[in-house]
């Protein structure tokens, strides 16, 4: 069950940053803001 709970969490990370920067970005962007953006939600994990 926990799996779903992640996996629904980071979903909705890269679905907020996709929406608010758009699409045609380089990969490392994204991710770099996804990082950011659960940073700033406290929802942290360890890389």
């Amino acid at each position: 069950m926990e799996y779903y709970k992640t996996s629904g969490i980071i979903l909705d990370a890269c679905i907020t940053v996709h929406k608010i920067m758009g699409p045609g970005l380089l990969e490392s962007i994204y991710e770099a803001q996804i990082i950011s953006y659960l940073k700033l939600t406290k929802r942290n994990w360890d890389s």
